[in-house]
């Protein structure tokens, strides 16, 4: 998997009000044993939900969630999380990867102990 390191990442933009900043990760197209996963197949491996790491948080995400003024919101940058393959809108980033910009409750999962800062 293309493993990245948050500070690697520069979208060059940040979110505005409840949207959230994600990277998604490129799905496997081989197998540990080095086998290529055909396309066709890749795609229905991904049919419901693809990994991300969390780039930028928008002010206000999770603002009208319970418990936000206490706790502040659930994840921050760095963390992966899983959001719905189709979620949000595609954009390309200063760094030229492609980003996507998705409404702060279309994140699914979040990763326990998970932190992409790792090199």
């Amino acid at each position: 998997m293309d493993e990245i390191a948050f500070k690697d990442l520069m979208p060059g933009c940040a979110p505005a009000g409840h949207r959230v900043i994600v990277y998604v990760y490129p799905s496997e197209r081989t197998t540990k044993a080095g086998i290529v996963i055909p396309e066709e197949i890749a795609q229905k491996n991904d049919v419901k939900q693809v990994r991300a790491m969390v780039v930028s948080v928008g002010r206000t995400a999770w603002a009208d969630t319970p418990g936000y003024m206490i706790e502040g919101p659930p994840v921050s940058g760095g963390e992966i999380v899983y959001i719905a393959k189709f979620a949000g809108y595609k954009f390309i980033g200063k760094d030229e990867r492609e980003y996507r910009v998705i409404n702060d409750l279309d994140i699914t999962l979040i990763e326990e102990n998970s932190h992409g800062d790792e090199d």
